[in-house]
């Protein structure tokens, strides 16, 4: 079971004991006593409380309260893509055409100060900005500052949004997540000097109402809900955070997930990939917990192979480009080229 968005059934219990605990009148046949609801009888998340109630021109509403606006929904080419096993292993699952997860990005745009007389301006750049997003397109879905849901590039067909990058699961290791992952992007920045990030009260809530919409349509597993800080890496200097949006303060609890902050980073873990001081700097000085446990298990696992870290990380590095050059011919593969594509790829 999952907690709640904002209040978890446990803060709402705090909540209702400390504000009635020491003030219950007394018993009586006119002014009877009721005990306070207990965390079992407050909602949760459960998939099968979430469906699409209604599907009409231009929006979509499910039954957990969420509305999709469609009227910006884009093609790009269909998802394909192979899980890989863990270490040096082959393809555990071949030609894969579903998500597995989700990955959370910021639109980094220009913010104005959200006020009730901006109104007008707050949507002229949203739409500049959905204009953008539909053009390249960069996500799957965007959530504006007032909480409306976008749909933009269709769940079925990859979105441009996560490049060079890495996650893994119980069940093996994948890579260039724009294939496998759904793009959800929330319109905000982060400040480059403190790493800050900004939700609106309504973003919040619409974060976690699509997080159940896609977890409840594809069975996305929680380990597969992360941050495109998390998964971002550069393969030419073997580095993690190459993008940095959500490299830290992603509401994890709030939209009814573990936090992905803590476990250890698959990229270093598993491709032995690292960070440096300008991505610590950038962080305030911290580097994510999950970053180092990444990084002291790479080494446990080169000193069980007994081998040198470095030496062990130029193979991993090399495995690396290699599974990312296998996805892009099964994309090719499995996906008819436009006449453009065709074009550049036979120049």
């Amino acid at each position: 079971l999952y907690t709640g968005a904002v209040w978890t059934s446990a803060r709402v219990s705090d909540y209702l004991a400390s504000r009635y605990g020491n003030s219950r009148p007394a018993p009586s046949a006119q002014n009877p006593v009721f005990t306070q609801v207990s965390a079992q009888h407050l909602p949760d998340y459960r998939a099968e409380k979430v469906w699409l109630v209604e599907e009409k021109d231009g929006h979509e509403r499910y039954s957990n309260g969420g509305r999709i606006l469609t009227e910006y929904e884009t093609d790009n080419h269909a998802r394909a893509f192979n899980l890989y096993a863990r270490g040096a292993g082959g393809v555990v699952e071949a030609g894969r055409r579903e998500p597995v997860g989700i990955v959370y990005h910021t639109s980094e745009s220009d913010m104005l100060p959200f006020t009730a007389d901006n109104n007008d301006s707050i949507e002229t750049r949203t739409r500049g900005l959905l204009e953008f997003v539909r053009r390249n397109r960069s996500y799957n879905y965007l959530i504006d500052r007032f909480g409306q849901i976008y749909r933009v590039v269709r769940d079925a067909e990859a979105a441009n949004h996560a490049g060079n990058s890495v996650w893994a699961d119980e069940r093996g290791v994948y890579v260039g997540l724009n294939e496998s992952f759904i793009g959800v992007c929330f319109e905000t920045n982060s400040t480059e000097e403190t790493g800050e990030e900004q939700l609106t009260e309504a973003q919040l809530v619409s974060g976690r109402l699509l997080t159940q919409i896609l977890r409840s349509r594809y069975g996305l597993d929680d380990a597969n809900c992360v941050t495109h800080g998390l998964v971002s890496v550069n393969p030419d200097r073997m580095l993690v955070g190459f993008h940095r949006d959500w490299a830290r303060d992603f509401p994890f609890a709030a939209f009814g997930l573990s936090d992905k902050y803590q476990p250890p980073t698959p990229a270093l873990d598993e491709f032995g990939f690292t960070y440096d001081g300008e991505l610590v700097d950038a962080l305030g000085g911290a580097i994510w917990p999950g970053a180092r446990a990444g990084e002291e298990q790479f080494k446990r696992r080169a000193e069980s192979n007994g081998t040198r870290p470095d030496e062990l990380r130029r193979r991993m590095r090399q495995r690396y480009r290699d599974l990312m050059d296998e996805q892009r011919r099964l994309r090719r593969e499995q996906t008819p080229a436009s006449a453009a594509e065709a074009a550049a790829e036979a120049g």
